[in-house]
């Protein structure tokens, strides 16, 4: 378009004087003909501008929902993972509530029967009911112990 404003200018130039308006509407016509080019480049770069801001927005965007995607992912994850950790973890509590209640089972039991050991003698006797067993022991110093039927009773 500016080659066609140069190539009016030129023949207005090359017109005679006495030719009346023709060379100042050229010329006029050359200053509107670049005034519509700077229009036209205008809006083309603005244009451009705003495309490659639509770009830079919409680049900018689906990155955002690339790391929202990751953020959920990794939310889900985290939550399997606390659901997990929960449910072992009653598990663990419900176990230690069964051995808190066998121990205090077995802490409870009466002895099953009774040993007796005479130090002196080397002797060890099994006596069931240890009342009969005192009436029948003699002054030798001995040692009792309890025994239980369950392992990890109580002893004293």
């Amino acid at each position: 378009m500016t080659d066609h404003a140069h190539e009016l200018r030129r023949y207005a130039r090359k017109i005679a004087h006495p030719a009346g308006d023709v060379p100042a509407v050229m010329l006029a016509a050359a200053d509107e003909i670049e005034r519509l080019q700077a229009r036209v480049d205008a809006a083309e770069k603005s244009d451009a501008e705003s495309i490659a801001m639509y770009r830079k927005a919409r680049d900018e965007r689906d990155a955002l929902r690339a790391k929202i995607e990751t953020a959920e992912n990794d939310a889900a994850h985290q939550k399997a993972l606390a659901a997990s950790a929960l449910r072992v973890a009653e598990g663990w509590e419900r176990k230690c509530g069964e051995l808190r209640a066998k121990v205090e089972a077995m802490e409870q039991q009466e002895p099953y029967a009774f040993a007796v050991a005479f130090p002196e003698s080397s002797r060890v006797e099994l006596v069931h009911d240890l009342d009969e067993a005192y009436e029948d022991m003699t002054y030798e110093a001995y040692e009792v112990r309890k025994l239980y039927l369950a392992p990890g009773a109580k002893g004293e």
